[in-house]
């Protein structure tokens, strides 16, 4: 009985380590260049400064932390990353992808999947509504100078801003005020659309 509870924790471990998902994304793996790759390395935790370290003696460069997703942006040699998966910490390595919009990578003026959720479309195929002549007010973190924000002349559409934190500027040092302004007022402008809409 004892032999037997023996092979079969054995056959049990064999199993699961041959049945692993691999750590290393699949346009990663049997890279054999020295030349940097810019990836996501997601770990157990969020990354401490020896995780940090750990990918830096494989000749990484840190380039932004995420850790609210427990994971960090690096530039690493592509050859390093097969080994860099076996670090016990790291749970996945993914390039690092651009993201861009799916129904239009270019803002067209047609409503998208984003203004269908809200019922934007709405506003424009039923009332004739598109947005001109509206005022917002805002009171969040602030507002950056964000493409976003502009008009067709790159000027900032955003007519007026203050703090009310004593001490304090109007600029949006967190981050969320931008985020919000843009979803209530952006114009759309992306990388691939140099030249912002009104």
């Amino acid at each position: 009985m004892r032999y037997s509870t023996i092979a079969l924790l054995l056959v049990l471990s064999f199993s699961a380590a041959y049945s692993a998902e691999p750590k290393l994304d699949s346009e990663l793996q049997g890279l054999t260049s020295n030349q940097d790759v810019d990836v996501i390395v997601q770990f157990k935790n969020v990354p401490s400064d020896g995780q940090h370290q750990r990918v830096l003696a494989h000749g990484g460069k840190l380039k932004h932390s995420l850790d609210i997703i427990r994971a960090a942006h690096y530039s690493v040699p592509a050859n390093q990353l097969q080994s860099l998966s076996e670090d016990p910490d790291v749970t996945f390595i993914a390039p690092d992808r651009a993201v861009k919009a799916t129904a239009n990578a270019v803002y067209t003026g047609s409503p998208d999947y984003g203004w269908r959720t809200a019922g934007a479309d709405l506003a424009t195929s039923v009332f004739g509504l598109n947005g001109s002549g509206v005022g917002i007010a805002l009171i969040d973190s602030g507002t950056n100078n964000s493409n976003d924000l502009k008009n067709a002349q790159n000027q900032s559409r955003v007519v007026y801003q203050t703090s009310l934190v004593s001490n304090s500027d109007a600029n949006d040092h967190f981050g969320h005020g931008t985020h919000v302004s843009g979803i209530l007022a952006g114009n759309g402008i992306t990388r691939t659309s140099p030249t912002p809409l009104t």
